[in-house]
């Protein structure tokens, strides 16, 4: 892998003739306050790889089309992988991806699931109405709070997250292309806006079509000190005293990495 990595995976941390290969799912928005894989990857052991999941640029993909981009990557053929780790609803594809380079290998590869949460209706509106309220600089009152409503209503008659991400998209939309249209910006501007939110929808509809509990059955669950009601669904639970939003960069998460691999 070179130093940018490939279209399907970002190299964290890469070293020449690296003995242990790490794989993390998530999806890190730029400017999130919580740690992300990154930070882990710098307290990880330096002779360690660490890859973190690209999403795909074009296309709608469902669960099966992300899978299918990640596991195509040359660089995993014949690639021993010492671990996979997921991220709150990274979760839901990290255990199928650990289940499926299980099946290739023989052998049953380690998974960590990060204060695990699949993908939820009321999870999805909260992060939804944030990302319009991130708009409201460059909306009247009025518009944003119309915005806002429809996304009430939408939460409310939404039978699943992939019912609600559909709806999603056309609230934010509207939105995004109202702001910029309002503020005097490009629509190259509002169509970024919107494909960057979009792909977010679309990857949490996918975990939501493809979780089910027992995938998680034989994982190692890392929680904060304000775990998920999912804390107790792996084979086993480590407890790390810190707040969720640094998990990631805790020593303690890094050695339940580690302690995993030395077991594998």
């Amino acid at each position: 892998m070179t130093e940018d990595g490939t279209s399907t995976w970002r190299p964290l941390r890469s070293a020449p003739g690296a003995d242990t290969l790490v794989l993390a799912v998530d999806y890190a928005l730029t400017g999130r306050p919580e740690a992300t894989f990154s930070d882990l990857a710098s307290v990880l052991p330096s002779s360690w790889a660490v890859w973190e999941t690209r999403q795909p640029d074009t296309g709608r993909p469902d669960a099966e089309g992300y899978l299918d981009f990640w596991l195509s990557d040359p660089g995993l053929s014949g690639t021993r992988v010492d671990a996979v780790l997921g991220y709150c609803i990274g979760g839901v594809f990290a255990a199928e991806l650990a289940e499926r380079l299980s099946r290739a290998t023989g052998e049953p590869v380690p998974v960590l699931l990060f204060d695990p949460e699949p993908p939820l209706v009321d999870g999805l509106a909260t992060d939804a109405r944030s990302a319009v309220e991130g708009l409201g600089s460059m909306l009247t009152a009025e518009q944003l709070r119309d915005a806002l409503d429809r996304l009430d209503t939408s939460e409310a008659a939404a039978a699943d997250v992939p019912d609600l991400a559909g709806e999603l998209r056309g609230i934010y939309t509207t939105a995004a292309r109202t702001a910029c249209r309002s503020s005097g910006l490009d629509e190259d501007i509002a169509d970024q806006l919107t494909s960057a939110f979009v792909r977010y929808l679309q990857y949490s509809s996918a975990a939501g079509r493809l979780f089910a509990e027992p995938a998680w059955s034989r994982a190692t669950v890392v929680s904060s000190a304000q775990p998920t009601r999912w804390a107790d669904c792996g084979a086993d639970r480590v407890d790390c005293p810190v707040p969720h939003a640094q998990l990631l960069a805790s020593a303690c998460a890094a050695d339940a990495v580690a302690g995993a691999v030395e077991l594998y």
